[in-house]
């Protein structure tokens, strides 16, 4: 289940609040002044496009509620989303197409933990067919400096764990062995 649909028990503050207009029937952002977005026709936050916009990204509409931003890496393209509701903003990215192989399987879902043990904001999230980069951030936080920041965020450690993750998917011992620190010579 999408995390801006599921409460999070992590946090008793968010154990307490639903996420999402439908977890809660009438539940509003915790700002006074924050109008209720759910009954907008297009679905999307207006503030997010707007914030998007200033923050200097050129977006797209990618579905009823979602922003879509292109990005250029070292390694490949990237697609990063941003959804928003009243209350919290999902930035995410594709990674990988997890393998049928369970072994290989096994060894990905291994490795996401640990870089997930690594990162503060962000987390990797494996589903039946992918692996994807993705933070959550409350709404009411969100002004332009931090648009740009956990877009750069995203972007920066998709980019910087994408060579490990794809040495792991193509199953490549050789590629994988790269990453063995016994391999670096000390001078």
């Amino acid at each position: 289940m999408p995390p801006w649909q599921a409460g999070d028990a992590t946090c008793p503050e968010q154990a307490r609040e639903p996420r999402s207009s439908a977890a809660a029937p009438a539940s509003r952002s915790l700002r006074p002044d924050a109008p209720d977005f759910r009954n907008r026709r297009d679905g999307i936050h207006p503030e997010l496009r707007t914030i998007l916009k200033d923050a200097g990204y050129v977006s797209s509409r990618l579905g009823a509620d979602r922003r879509a931003m292109f990005f250029s890496g070292r390694t490949r393209e990237w697609n990063i989303v941003a959804r928003a509701n009243a209350d919290w903003l999902n930035i995410y990215t594709f990674v990988c197409t997890v393998p049928e192989e369970p072994g290989l399987r096994a060894r990905l879902l291994e490795a996401a933990m640990r870089m997930n043990q690594t990162m503060a904001l962000t987390k990797f999230v494996l589903g039946e067919q992918s692996l994807v980069l993705e933070l959550d951030y409350r709404m009411q936080h969100c002004d332009v400096d931090a648009i740009r920041g956990l877009v750069s965020l995203i972007y920066s450690e998709a980019e910087g764990y994408y060579g490990k993750l794809f040495r792991i998917v193509s199953g490549d011992d050789v590629l994988e062995a790269l990453d063995d620190p016994s391999l670096i010579l000390a001078p």
